[in-house]
Parts: C-alpha cells; structure tokens; sequence
C-alpha cells in the first residue's frame, strides 16, 4: 500500500493526521528491519550455517539447486509455511 493510501485510511479511520503519518513511518521501518533480518537468515542458511555443517556444508544448497534436487520455490514455500504456522 501507497503511503498517500494509508494515511487517507487511517485518517477515516479516525486517527490524526499526525497519528497516521507517525505509524506510517514505524511501520515502513519496521518492514524495512524484518527484509534486513530475512536478508541475514539467507545468509546464513547458505554460508554461515553451513561452515562448519558435516550434513548439509558449505555449497550443497546450491548444488541442490542447480541439479533440481530442490528449487528455490519449494524453499521458499517452506518458510512460508513455517511463518503462516508460527
């Protein structure tokens, strides 16, 4: 959603202006904060988590990827999973 967008519905909603303007600004903080922490656990899945990993090392994810063992839709789609069943 559009920031003009949100304040016009949290203004109808009854909210001020300023009220509207000031959680419009947390959450669009607060979005960009959870993209960063997704960006880090990416990172993690497939170096850091898997330096020193004997089942899954360093590369395999992506070998995995690359020769069809698994796609990167059928990850995603588990995390999607784990997020809508936490």
């Amino acid at each position: 959603m559009d920031k003009e967008s949100y304040i016009k519905g949290a203004v109808s909603a009854g909210q001020t202006l300023g009220e509207a303007e000031a959680l419009w600004v947390k959450s669009t903080i607060t979005k960009g904060l959870i993209l960063d922490f997704v960006s880090d656990m990416v990172a993690d899945f497939l170096y850091y988590d898997r330096k020193e990993c004997e089942q899954l090392p360093l590369g395999a994810i992506e070998e995995a990827i690359d020769s069809g063992v698994i796609t990167v839709d059928e990850i995603v789609a588990k995390f999607r999973t784990e997020v809508d069943t936490s």
